[in-house]
């Protein structure tokens, strides 16, 4: 086979013109694709990784996408090369797999509105409009940030999915709130990003952002609100023109307007042609207070409006996660029913805890060649004090990846050594305390600390209520707080933990490693 222009003389040096940077040409045969594919399901796969040995991408995001109504945009965490041929079961495989299974699942006659392929010069004006909004609603990659996210452990974070309150939030046929609460390191970030990997399966309308107060960008409801619709538009590319109409009117002034982006955001998903839409939102608590207060009302008002207008069929199903104390505080959701405490007693994430210490104790003690001996000890050592969180669990392997040596001893001394490193990390917390709240902390913890053993709520309420100046029992009882386990929770956070025992007395307080620490 001869290819054209590789003959002397024929070279088409026209055709070298056609592939300028957005030439005309290759415009017109994007619009004629579009045109042929707006009544087909499309999935769009791009790459994330440079093709050694170059430092960039050979396609980006922009080139590799057909921007037209229904188009799934997934990122693959592959390079040009790489992204097309897997090595096995690989994410990415998983990933294909499960958009070829959305596909064929997906009914076939859905109608779809045409796109607009005309170059008029009037609508140019309008396509350079929605550029410029798109532009400024990119501002965080979060598509970068999910990747540098600790992925689950195969096999964990299945246990919600029979969770009776996370079954009726899935099932129910109403917009609707599930709000996962959980103190720092329980795992609260890796079971959002299962989450969104478990729905995948059976939806392609999810969102999912993660608040970070350590980003500038990342800790507000407006940024919350910009990384949401940004979603919704690269998946369903007409509908930014809810963006333009706003914007053409208040300019760059609306991306610091909640009540402009969330109006923005309604209409969007008021005009989505599914069903049910699913928004993650983790790590609300690292949201800024007064801008997280607006949204958490706002979802509230969403939900109350939908369920009084049964029949519109479409759903908005929010799953928040944050630290216990945020659902406490100036917030007009109803919380009964819909709030699931992950790491008080939940058996599902025991055993994600202790999958995970295994796990991770087999990869170090197999990379350093331990015996079997130093594995038993290290995985009796960690999960008879990992006490329901992940935290202590990373401080430890961090504190063992660390060492330069590994015999048994050796691991030995870093685990008695470790009270130290915990000590730090809860004199944080006791001095990120509220002034105002200092002085019923150290009462709280100076009653905490002297128990011999764990204290029922009741009877915390009553030390922490006794002044000299009461005179019989009914005094006491009378000052004592209404609500004693959201004001041990409100001053003391994740410096105490609760703990289920019995139907009568359902509630009690352990401070087992805070103990080790500050004794």
């Amino acid at each position: 086979m001869v290819l054209a222009g590789t003959q002397p003389g024929i070279i088409r040096t026209d055709l070298l013109s056609h592939l300028n940077y957005d030439s005309d040409i290759l415009r017109k045969i994007t619009d004629e694709a579009r045109a042929r594919l707006e009544n087909m399901t499309v999935v769009s796969f791009y790459e994330t990784e440079p093709t050694p040995p170059l430092s960039g991408l050979i396609v980006d995001r922009t080139s590799a996408i057909m921007n037209i109504d229904h188009e799934d945009v997934i990122p693959l965490w592959e390079n040009h090369r790489d992204m097309c041929r897997f090595s096995g079961e690989t994410e990415s495989c998983k990933q294909v797999c499960r958009a070829l299974r959305r596909i064929t699942y997906q009914p076939q006659n859905v109608k779809r509105k045409p796109v607009r392929t005309s170059t008029h010069s009037s609508e140019m004006k309008l396509s350079d409009i929605e550029k410029l909004c798109m532009a400024h609603f990119n501002m965080v990659n979060l598509t970068d940030y999910k990747r540098r996210l600790p992925k689950p452990i195969e096999g964990t974070c299945q246990w919600i999915r029979a969770h009776p309150l996370f079954v009726s939030w899935f099932e129910e046929a109403k917009s609707t709130l599930l709000w996962l609460t959980g103190y720092p390191g329980c795992g609260k970030t890796m079971l959002s990003y299962s989450m969104e990997r478990q729905l995948e399966e059976t939806s392609q309308n999810i969102l999912i952002y993660f608040c970070d107060n350590k980003i500038s960008m990342q800790k507000d409801a407006k940024a919350i609100l910009i990384g949401l619709i940004a979603q919704l538009v690269h998946r369903h590319r007409a509908m930014v023109r809810y963006i333009g109409r706003v914007f053409e009117v208040q300019g760059m002034s609306m991306l610091s307007s909640f009540s402009a982006l969330w109006s923005v955001f309604e209409r969007i998903i008021k005009d989505l042609k599914s069903s049910t839409l699913y928004v993650i939102i983790d790590a609300l608590d690292e949201c800024e207070g007064s801008s997280c207060y607006d949204l958490l009302n706002s979802i509230h008002e969403l939900i109350s409006a939908s369920s009084s207008s049964a029949g519109s069929g479409r759903h908005v199903k929010f799953l928040l996660t944050s630290r216990p104390t945020l659902g406490q505080e100036k917030v007009a959701i109803p919380l009964h029913g819909h709030q699931l405490a992950i790491d008080e007693g939940q058996p599902g994430h025991g055993e994600d805890l202790r999958v995970f210490i295994q796990v991770k104790v087999n990869e170090i003690t197999s990379r350093r060649g331990c015996s079997e001996e130093t594995k038993d000890f290290l995985l009796q050592a960690l999960l008879s004090r990992a006490e329901q969180t992940f935290l202590w669990v990373h401080m430890v392997l961090a504190s063992l990846e660390r060492s330069s040596l590994a015999s048994i001893n050796d691991f030995q001394d870093i685990i008695a050594k470790l009270p130290r490193d915990l000590e730090a990390t809860y004199l944080n917390f006791l001095s990120a305390l509220p002034s105002h709240h200092q002085d019923s902390a150290w009462q709280l913890l100076r009653l905490l600390l002297a128990s011999s053993r764990t204290l029922l709520l009741d009877e915390v309420n009553i030390a922490f209520t006794i002044q000299p100046f009461h005179e019989s029992s009914g005094d006491v009882l009378r000052d004592c707080q209404p609500a004693i386990h959201q004001t041990v929770l409100g001053v003391l956070g994740p410096l105490i933990f609760f703990w289920s025992k019995t139907v009568t007395n359902p509630l009690v307080i352990y401070m087992t490693l805070i103990r080790e620490c500050l004794l």
